[in-house]
């Protein structure tokens, strides 16, 4: 009878154990998720490890060149127009500003009339009258990489980005706070099914097993480096969406070599303590 007994309650504390490990797995993966993958400040940090200020730059002037072309002006007019630190500074500015709810406002006002002077200056060098129609051909020219560089100033897709962070927050948070109530009662319940020796003992195996889910499966996609086949035009947008996914993975290891860590340590003390105790 006592043998039963205790087999059932090695049962039940195993399968409770099991539960405790997934229930904590879910709590980190919530409380990582946001501000591993889906914060402001994750952002930031991958445009600034993926040059994307200056890869959306290049692709703004090579867009521009081939529109100048088409509209038979040297592509050499459209060069420096715009510096890079210009064009960063009214990326961060959107970013910025779209965060906040705004709708970003960029300057193009000296980037427009740099551009007609030079095209002007261009036409006139190829002793072309200004007529009403290279007029208006001007107008479309100018508007044509101006709006460009708006579009290019401004993160594609961000808006997604923003509605997916405005999506999981709520429904994160308050699932955190359920599942940290499920831990808890679960944790409560070990301590009461077994004794204090075997419940630190199981604890520890929690945070072992958590440290390692989170160290090897991320690890295990950080090497596999699925992010860099992520098919997204334009290509600084596809580099900043991969290293923004690197950076967090990278995080969510670290996340579980702490955890392995800590485990480690209680599991040597537990070890310590029972030796000493011996």
């Amino acid at each position: 009878m006592m043998k039963n007994q205790e087999k059932a309650r090695s049962v039940i504390a195993s399968f409770t154990v099991l539960m405790l490990t997934l229930v904590t797995v879910l709590l980190i993966g919530l409380l990582t998720i946001t501000p591993f993958f889906l914060s402001q400040s994750a952002l930031t940090e991958a445009m600034g490890k993926s040059t994307f200020g200056s890869s959306v730059y290049d692709e703004w002037l090579a867009k521009s060149k081939d529109i100048a072309t088409q509209y038979g002006v040297d592509e050499g007019v459209v060069e420096d127009l715009v510096s890079k630190a210009k064009m960063e500074e009214d990326i961060r500015l959107t970013l910025h500003e779209s965060s906040l709810g705004g709708d970003p406002f960029i300057d193009t006002l000296s980037l427009s009339q740099e551009l007609r002077e030079r095209l002007i200056a261009f036409m006139e060098s190829q002793e072309l009258t200004l007529t009403s129609e290279v007029q208006t051909g001007i107008d479309e020219l100018v508007e044509l990489i101006t709006d460009d560089y708006i579009r290019s100033a401004t993160i594609p897709y961000y808006d997604l980005f923003l509605s997916a962070r405005n999506r999981i927050a709520i429904p994160s948070r308050n699932l955190s706070i359920i599942l940290l109530l499920l831990i808890v009662s679960l944790a409560y319940f070990l301590a009461r099914l077994l004794p204090h020796r075997q419940w630190y003992r199981s604890m520890t195996t929690v945070v072992l097993s958590a440290g390692w889910i989170y160290f090897l499966i991320p690890g295990y996609l950080y090497v596999e480096g699925f992010y860099d086949r992520i098919q997204i035009r334009p290509y600084s947008i596809q580099r900043l969406s991969a290293v923004l996914l690197e950076n967090g993975l990278v995080k969510m290891i670290g996340v579980g070599l702490v955890s392995v860590l800590v485990g480690s340590i209680l599991m040597y003390l537990a070890s310590s303590k029972k030796e000493t105790v011996g």
